[in-house]
């Protein structure tokens, strides 16, 4: 099993808006409906909803199209849509319909190119600097999910072990241990900005006990 979502990677020599708007004609064409989470995420069911629904997320950055496509299976688990899991039906009709979104953009492709003045075409007839579109497959891993979902955990637990420390609760200490685990796991994601706070707040944490068994120490001298 494939677990997480196949990544497309193009380079495109067109305008961004003119890509954009050859995607967002496509998912409408395609039968998606946008999920409005903010992330540019959409989905649309298959043919058979039963075995499958497709789920597609893409960004412009540049000239740089990146695209995140996934099959969420009838156990409601996102797989790579090319995981033999998932019905060979339900694969082979989405690889189509994107194959069909890649010509579309190398159309654009193709039209920009012949806008150019002659002379820059002849000197770039023998390159691929414009077209064919070429592109990547790969794959995100399913378990970035899961570490975001730990730096989430740990930042609320920091929180939470702020709040103990000023209530002079050692158990604080075990939260601040988490804490850290759990930034670390996701220092390297999307959540990157939680795992910072985290650090900071258990950071803050283990300062104010320190503040707190200071002052312990002093009492117990006078």
């Amino acid at each position: 099993m494939s677990f997480g979502k196949t990544k497309y990677t193009l380079q495109f020599y067109t305008y961004p808006d003119r890509v954009n708007q050859i995607v967002f004609d496509w998912l409408q064409q395609s039968l998606f409906r946008q999920d409005y989470s903010g992330d540019n995420t959409w989905s649309g069911s298959s043919f058979d909803p039963t075995k499958g629904n497709r789920g597609f997320q893409y960004g412009i950055s540049g000239n740089t199209l990146t695209i995140f496509a996934w099959i969420t299976g009838p156990d409601n688990k996102i797989y790579t849509i090319d995981d033999s899991g998932i019905d060979n039906a339900v694969r082979e009709e989405y690889k189509n319909l994107i194959n069909g979104l890649f010509d579309k953009i190398n159309e654009a492709n193709a039209a920009y190119q012949q806008q150019l003045p002659n002379t820059y075409q002849q000197q770039n007839a023998n390159t691929a600097q414009y077209y064919p579109l070429q592109y990547v497959p790969g794959i995100e891993d399913g378990k970035d999910k899961q570490k975001e979902k730990l730096c989430i955990i740990g930042f609320a637990l920091s929180i939470a072990g702020l709040l103990l420390s000023f209530c002079g609760a050692y158990a604080s200490i075990v939260f601040g241990c988490l804490d850290i685990y759990f930034a670390v796991q996701g220092w390297n994601t999307k959540k990157r900005g939680f795992a910072i706070a985290t650090v900071v707040l258990t950071a803050l944490s283990f300062l104010v006990m320190l503040f707190q068994v200071c002052l312990l120490i002093l009492a117990n001298m006078a």
